[in-house]
């Protein structure tokens, strides 16, 4: 039994790549570890204004091959360069990079909280589960509470 504990508190934390337009991605981890305190395994790739796209690609790939274990990418946008450049990548890893776009602070909280516990597909419903689940309609929450 304490083997068993043990060896859960050695496995290497899941790679979490954040990639986006601009400096989201950079922001996010920010503000995830203002609320979270220190990440471990946590990386940005951001996409600037003119950047070559081949340079992000290779930018891309430096992060997740930090991560040989596995890394789980979170995406602004799908379709756009940097999950285009994702999709190139996967091809050739496949089996170790797992991907989710819509990227959002509650998001990547979720995958922070989850990557310990859950991993593969497992994790990637969890994530779009709480990711739904965070999209509030404050309005109405308002107006259902003033009509109460």
């Amino acid at each position: 039994m304490v083997e068993h504990i043990q060896a859960q508190e050695e496995k290497e934390v899941l790679g979490v790549v954040v990639i986006s337009h601009g400096s989201l991605a950079k922001a996010l981890i920010d503000a995830s570890a203002m609320l979270m305190g220190d990440l471990e395994n946590v990386v940005p790739v951001c996409l600037y204004e003119g950047a070559d796209p081949m340079d992000y690609a290779k930018e891309l790939d430096a992060a997740i091959d930090q991560f040989p274990q596995g890394v789980i990418v979170l995406v602004d946008l799908f379709g756009g360069t940097p999950s285009n450049s994702l999709i190139m990548r996967m091809r050739a890893k496949n089996a170790l990079v797992k991907a989710i776009s819509g990227v959002s602070l509650p998001m990547l909280i979720e995958t922070l909280s989850l990557r310990r516990m859950m991993e593969g597909q497992e994790l990637l419903n969890a994530i779009e589960e709480a990711s739904h689940s965070s999209i509030v309609n404050i309005t109405e929450q308002v107006r259902t509470l003033l009509n109460k």
